[in-house]
């Protein structure tokens, strides 16, 4: 054989390599060398004779400007890490296959723990690939004992960053010991340093010269690599300084942002017999809530003043994302966007809440607290905002920067508990259970409830101000008085951001001067809009496996990803063998191979992306797809509450027919407003756009209830077409039989009329009469007469009914006539 090989750095991997070529006779040198082995630490051996005709092939090897002419480098760390690992090089190069394990130590190197996994690697093959690596490198009982001392002593967090200084020179016990805890972690000593992460390029430019000249180096891929400060090139000071540096290098400013959106059905209540229009009356709305509060204004931009108008680079991006005629419902358009042609102040009206306190300051911000066992959460507020639509429905949303928690864990207790404006149910003891009586005390109600399915508490505060009026700790639903009417209580996050009884949420409560109905449109939780970045869940997403027969990307199968959807802290779909499929038909996956993948439910949007992810994304989810959401999330709140108009006028058939068919042709009328203005099916030319929204509607069953909708809307319709075809022929009748009833009186006063006409005298005498006062009084008279039936009638029916007018008028004229015929004779 041609080659002799230059065994480097021991590790698990260099160790493989050599009992490889142990096992196929083939010639090699080794040092038995540590991390950081050079060509120059085989130069003696580059002019022997003996070697003359031999190829030398360095393993991980530095000082490469001194490696031998025609030499081969076995690398894939720095400038090569794109490369296969130096194992898969080593047997490409002599053309043999690696076995499983072999292909195991293969992954283990390139891409540590991850890579294991994505091999399918059993937790025993995963903790045999850790100890014999860490064994190869030379970890004893006693490092990983200090390991552990390191990490319970040491460890600090720097924003996302888990920093750890320890006294040991091999730092893999603690990498193992701090895996999946943290996305970036820094081990350092007195000596050198090691950072574990993703690789941001600006790291990597700033340290590109200590690169080149073997001071520093990487590994791993982008999305999951290392990067090193080697040993003998800086001292203690200089260790510190440039973890200081690395640490700006790599920090993040914001975690995950969050968007809990309150829908509601809404209207005004007035007499029995007003409108959908008078019931859903912006205008209205408006004028109360301008006039009982100043913390509310109409305006929807980023620099909270006036209507939406294009003044920015982020307003012109989300604007010209939608079609014309769907930013006629998601915009109040300032009045150089708006036209005659789509003035939509009767369709929608969008307002912020902005806090005199906190607008008149330059330095006061707004939080919103979640207390979860005793931890605050405490999220940046971003803006309150409040959309108000005249099909009866609202949303009010809190747009929320999480700049202090970064644990993934953290993420979900958030988005579960966060959201929540009611207890889903009350505890019950196992007596109660058991037995069927009512044992469980009141007090106990909210035992098992809290911190489960709704935190300790939610507040809005300044700073670490806290106002009761807007602390909910849901203590109210310990008893049973405040829930009698329907377990339904404005929490008081929400009522305090509005005037004293502004709203009222049942028709049996009193003292409430409110005119105002609110009712949640969907359950006891507000809908989820929500990004995280994790480089750690990326790289275990992106890797594909085939653990389960085909092949699969890692969400498929990852607890977390169906926790982070479905804002759960634990997998409710206890079906591991569905659960690849169940997460598929709730993923968007276009662009999981860049690190971003999108998830979806009936109660959620969420994205997911690496921690140096480009920020328009980000912002893409507070404008374009947070305004999709809105609007299929009113949709599916305007179906809900068509659905229950429709309930209603069937039940009044029963009672009012007359006023039913008014109800019914109020209801159509507001149904086609629904269709033109707020139900699309495209809503965007954007091609990512217009799937995403597709799988919205698909997931929110936004077709199927617009069918439905559809059909009971059209038996509506047909009904009350129905209804009046008969009333019309039943009227129809009446005329019929009232004409045959004075037929012969018109018959007789005709053949009459006819008959006195033949004579002169007889004309003379009637042109008497036509001037005489028993004329004009009998004619009056019976006029007078006809207008009081017509007004009957009217008072009965509430219209006018033409026939009936002319029957009467008609009616009056031959009686007259018949009259002066009498006087004649």
């Amino acid at each position: 054989m041609k080659y002799i090989f230059l065994i480097g750095g021991y590790d698990l991997e260099m160790l493989e390599i050599k009992k490889i070529l142990l096992e196929k006779g083939i010639d090699f040198l080794d040092k038995k060398l540590s991390w950081g082995a050079k060509w120059t630490d085989y130069s003696e051996y580059f002019e022997l004779t003996k070697y003359k005709d031999k190829t030398f092939v360095g393993i991980e090897l530095g000082d490469k400007e001194y490696m031998p002419d025609d030499a081969i480098d076995i690398e894939h760390h720095n400038f090569d890490s794109d490369k296969p690992s130096s194992i898969e090089q080593i047997a490409s190069l002599l053309n043999i296959k690696l076995n499983r394990w072999q292909n195991l130590v293969a992954a283990n190197d390139k891409a540590y723990i991850q890579g294991l996994e994505s091999l399918c690697a059993t937790k025993e093959e995963i903790k045999k690939i850790r100890t014999a690596d860490k064994k190869a490198q030379g970890v004893t009982p006693e490092y990983e004992e200090k390991a552990k001392k390191a990490v319970e002593k040491s460890l600090k967090w720097h924003n996302n960053i888990a920093v750890i200084k320890t006294d040991i020179d091999k730092f893999s016990p603690i990498t193992d010991l701090m895996y999946g805890k943290s996305d970036k972690l820094i081990i350092y000593n007195d000596a050198t340093l090691n950072y574990y992460g993703f690789l941001p390029d600006n790291l990597l430019e700033a340290f590109e010269e200590e690169i080149k000249k073997d001071k520093a180096y990487y590994g791993g891929k982008k999305s999951n690599g290392f990067f090193g400060l080697a040993k003998s090139h800086w001292n203690k000071a200089s260790i510190v300084e440039q973890k200081e540096e690395i640490i700006k290098l790599i920090a993040t400013d914001m975690y995950s942002y969050h968007i809990f959106m309150f829908s509601f059905r809404w209207k005004t209540l007035g007499d029995n017999n007003q409108s959908l229009k008078q019931k859903f009356n912006l205008a209205g709305f408006q004028e109360k809530l301008f006039s009982e509060s100043k913390d509310w204004e109409r305006s929807k931009n980023p620099d909270k003043q006036g209507s939406f108008e294009l003044q920015n680079a982020s307003n012109y991006n989300e604007y010209n994302y939608f079609f014309d005629f769907v930013r006629e419902v998601l915009y109040d358009r300032g009045e150089n966007l708006q036209t005659s042609v789509a003035n939509t102040n009767e369709l929608v009206r969008h307002y912020n809440y902005i806090p005199a306190d906190i607008s008149n300051s330059k330095h006061s911000t707004l939080f919103y607290n979640i207390k979860v066992e005793g931890e605050i959460f405490s999220l940046e507020i971003d803006s309150i905002l409040l959309n108000m639509y005249s099909t009866g429905v609202g949303v009010l949303s809190f747009h929320l920067r999480n700049k202090k928690h970064p644990d993934k864990e953290d993420i979900l207790k958030i988005n579960k508990l966060g959201r929540r404006i009611f207890p889903p149910f009350l505890s019950l003891d196992n007596t109660s259970v058991l037995t069927g009586l009512e044992t469980t005390r009141n007090k106990k109600w909210l035992e098992h409830v809290t911190n489960n399915e709704i935190p300790e508490a939610i507040w809005l505060s300044k700073l670490n101000k806290i106002d009761l009026n807007i602390y909910e700790d849901f203590s109210d639903y310990l008893y049973k008085d405040n829930f009698k009417h329907g377990p339904f209580q404005l929490p008081k996050f929400i009522a305090g951001l509005f005037p004293e009884k502004f709203f009222f949420t049942h028709e049996k409560e009193k003292n409430s001067n409110s005119k105002i109905y609110l009712r949640p449109a969907l359950d006891d939780r507000m809908h989820l809009v929500s990004w995280y970045a994790s480089d750690f869940l990326m790289n275990t997403y992106q890797e594909t496996n085939t653990c389960q027969g085909a092949e699969k990307y890692g969400y498929a199968t990852d607890d977390y990803w169906h926790n982070f959807i479905f804002m759960d802290t634990w997998r409710t779909f206890q079906n591991k063998l569905e659960l690849p499929d169940y997460l598929d038909e709730h993923t968007y996956t276009r662009w999981i191979d860049s690190g971003i993948l999108y998830g979806m439910s009936r109660f959620s949007f969420v994205m997911l992306t690496r921690s140096h992810a480009p920020k328009f994304l980000i912002r893409h989810l507070q404008t374009m797809y947070y305004k999709m959401v809105e609007l299929v999330l009113i949709q599916r709140a305007t179906l809900i509450s068509f659905s229950d108009e429709v309930t209603h006028v069937s039940d009044l058939i029963h009672n009012d027919e007359e006023k039913s068919l008014e109800k019914i042709e109020d209801i159509y009328k507001h149904y086609i407003l629904f269709v033109n203005k707020i139900y699309f099916r495209e809503v965007t030319a954007q091609e990512q756009g217009i799937e995403i929204y597709d799988m919205m509607q698909r997931i929110m069953r936004i077709p199927e209830q617009v069918k439905d909708l559809d059909q009971e809307i059209a038996e509506l319709n047909s009904f009350a077409s129905m209804m009046q075809d008969k009333k019309e022929r039943e009227e129809s009748k009446k005329h019929t039989r009232l004409a045959t009833i004075f037929l012969p009186l018109m018959t007789i006063s005709g053949l009459l009329g006819i008959s006195f006409l033949k004579e002169e005298s007889d004309k003379q005498i009637l042109s008497l009469l036509s001037g005489s006062s028993i004329l004009i009084y009998g004619t009056f008279l019976f006029l007078v007469i006809t207008l009081i039936f017509v007004y009957w009638d009217y008072l009965k029916k509430k219209k006018l009914h033409i026939p009936v007018i002319m029957l009467f008028f008609w009616l009056s004229f031959f009686i007259s006539l018949y009259f002066i015929k009498i006087f004649q004779l």
